[in-house]
């Protein structure tokens, strides 16, 4: 490939350690880096100027501290005007500055009189140490997702809007409840529910609408119409589930599905669909404490699968879910139902596929 960043001819220093398999030189970082740089890993101040054909702009620090970490040396900062250092390495002896493209026609000068850059000065901004951690997680994700490193031993499904098309028909109910008691802009807590469980949507409501609000009531009449019109296996599927799910039985990958949803109910809808046959475990959001984003729902899926979850695709549609995915350590696959990723999502996700279709060719090894 074309290594553009300044030291490239000479960035050859070897890894100090294995703990990036793949990474063995900074030109390998740099190439992995270009997968991995985005507006969620740039500095706040400059976020509204990150582009993709930019991708290094506002990355430097976090950037060079990783690197630090992959092959030693020190991080040297050249001054910039405002009084922030501009980051770039020195590893046995050579010097290279994996950011430098952000610059574009300047030309900057690095000297050994440049001061040493301390991850523990830089670090007192939290957000800085965050994108720090967020950049050495998507590297370690990278490098474990390359095809000579990469394992899929499991793999675990959310329900709503990824294994039945039932987030519209609930939206759909709650409009019906919401304009015959002419309770206004239903929708807007109503998205922000989509990926919990039922003790943190009666939380959401109330706190849209105040705690006199009479959710319990209106909950309860919105479940008893849904469930008339969709028990008894009417509840649509979405695209490629059963295609994928045969996929992964006949691979000998073990599944799961991990759903806020009541587990009673989701046992019933599964049974209901014909496809209970297809998964070793089924968890439901009252089987545990803490509801999506904690990642407790997957870390429990994992363990009564025996899977690792850095070997495990879960397969998510909310934005909660791709967070609790992402926390617990698992590949986070977003197939997008009612709404769309944004920068967080695209960042976290370790793959984004506009339907299942796209999960089968990651499985078969042909989305990579």
């Amino acid at each position: 490939m074309n290594y553009r960043f300044y030291g490239a001819d000479t960035a050859l220093t070897p890894a100090i350690n294995n703990d990036f398999p793949g990474i063995s030189s900074p030109r390998d970082l740099y190439a992995a880096l270009l997968n991995i740089w985005c507006e969620f890993s740039c500095t706040p101040r400059l976020r509204d100027r990150f582009a993709p054909d930019n991708p290094t702009l506002g990355q430097c620090a976090i950037t060079s501290f990783l690197a630090q970490d992959i092959f030693g040396g020190k991080v040297l900062g050249i001054p910039r005007p405002g009084g922030n250092f501009h980051c770039y390495n020195v590893s046995s002896d050579c010097v290279y500055d994996l950011t430098s493209e952000q610059f574009g026609n300047e030309r900057l000068v690095y000297q050994d009189s440049d001061p040493v850059q301390l991850r523990k000065v830089h670090f007192l901004r939290e957000e800085k140490r965050q994108r720090y951690e967020f950049l050495k997680e998507k590297l370690r994700r990278y490098c474990r997702n390359l095809p000579e490193n990469r394992e899929i031993s499991a793999v675990i499904f959310d329900m709503d809007g990824v294994i039945f098309d039932s987030e519209r028909p609930v939206l759909a109910g709650w409009q019906d409840i919401a304009r015959k008691y002419s309770i206004p802009d239903i929708e807007t807590p109503y998205y922000k529910c989509i990926g919990v469980n039922s003790t943190k949507t009666r939380e959401i409501f109330l706190d849209f609408y105040g705690a006199d609000f009479p959710y319990d009531q209106y909950k309860a009449e919105q479940s008893r119409n849904f469930h008339e019109k969709y028990d008894g296996g009417k509840l649509p599927l979405m695209p490629y589930i059963r295609e994928t799910l045969e996929l992964i039985h006949s691979c000998g990958i073990p599944a799961a599905v991990a759903s806020s949803t009541r587990s009673a109910v989701v046992l019933q809808q599964i049974a209901d669909a014909g496809l209970d046959g297809y998964f070793s475990a089924i968890i439901g959001g009252d089987m545990i404490s803490r509801s999506k984003p904690f990642p407790d729902i997957f870390l429990e899926a994992a363990r009564l699968l025996g899977a690792e979850p850095e070997n495990s695709l879960v397969i998510e549609d909310s934005f909660n879910g791709i967070r609790a995915a992402f926390a617990g350590g698992f590949s986070p696959v977003m197939v997008p139902d009612m709404v769309a990723p944004d920068c967080e999502m695209r960042a976290k996700s370790d793959y984004i596929f506009t339907d299942l279709s796209g999960v089968m060719e990651l499985i078969k090894g042909g989305a990579l």
